[in-house]
């Protein structure tokens, strides 16, 4: 049974399929598409033809992909292309003139002010002579990208942006996120083997070795120091004194500050005890955060 609707050569484009040979390939530039006039007709009786029988739209021709005998032509009709019946449509080359024509179904293509606008992909596959390699190409500096094909790129930029390691050995994962153990960060992240790194410590930048205020510790990188609670010593008090109040009371019950008398006994005074002996908290007002690095 006779294919309805189909693609064939036109006499022109068999003239160039006669000169070409393997190394010399045919040119596609667009395709076009037309209503024929509402009057279809079969392909095969208008292969003198160098243009369609009436023209309303013409696009570039987004992919050609040849598989053995076969070259898979891509072209996509945009949303605000249409208001026709698509009865004809063709392939042409820079000159113009069409290498290839075709039917097709009398499909209506709508556009967006008619309210039910959107693209539409023709693929149609040619067949090349009976012991003939598929000689089409298309011109480069006309290629557009179709939105189905815009979006496949832009997931595949996704899925390559998700797989990277944003993390690399030995630099810190900081998270508000609470992880019980190495596996539940790898199964977060993605990656990597992690390890909890700190237990309540306060993380400080490296002081530099010119930095004569900071411990030596601080200058060391990956190494701790300090301590949540510190008993001041003697040495650690700011410097002051303690006042000492004695009193003598006379009859008529005022009192004064007195010492008049002379001896040769040590003094021995001492002043009540203040203060509960207890550690100075020195943990400053903190918001907890978790940290595990990267080992692998």
């Amino acid at each position: 049974m006779a294919a309805k609707y189909y693609v064939t050569l036109t006499d022109y484009g068999s003239s160039l399929i006669a000169q070409a040979h393997n190394v010399v390939s045919i040119q596609l530039t667009a395709m076009v598409i037309g209503d024929a006039n509402n009057q279809p007709y079969e392909p095969i009786d208008q292969k003198n033809r160098t243009t369609l029988v009436n023209e309303r739209a013409r696009v570039p021709i987004q992919s050609v992909q040849i598989e053995g005998q076969i070259a898979r032509v891509s072209a996509t009709l945009e949303a605000h292309i249409g208001g026709f019946n698509m009865h004809e449509y063709g392939f042409i080359d820079t000159t113009g003139q069409l290498v290839y024509i075709a039917n097709f179904h009398g499909a209506y293509k709508p556009i967006i002010s008619e309210g039910a606008g959107g693209e539409l992909e023709i693929v149609t596959d040619i067949k090349a002579d009976a012991g003939a390699q598929v000689l089409i190409q298309i011109d480069s500096n006309v290629v557009t990208a179709n939105k189905q094909w815009v979006l496949d790129q832009l997931n595949s930029i996704k899925e390559l942006m998700l797989s990277r390691h944003d993390i690399a050995v030995g630099d810190p994962f900081i998270t508000t996120l609470l992880f019980n153990n190495s596996d539940e960060v790898a199964e977060h992240k993605g990656y990597g083997s992690w390890q909890k790194y700190g237990d309540g410590h306060a993380l400080v930048s490296r002081a530099l070795d010119s930095n004569e205020e900071a411990p030596t510790f601080m200058k060391i990188m990956g190494s701790t120091g300090g301590k949540f609670k510190h008993q001041l010593t003697i040495e650690e008090l700011p410097k002051h004194r303690l006042p000492i109040d004695a009193t003598t009371s006379d009859s008529g019950g005022s009192a004064r500050p007195s010492f008049n008398f002379t001896t040769d006994a040590p003094a021995n005074l001492k002043t009540e005890e203040i203060g509960a002996d207890q550690a100075h908290n020195i943990v400053q007002k903190s918001i907890v955060i978790d940290v595990w690095i990267r080992t692998t």
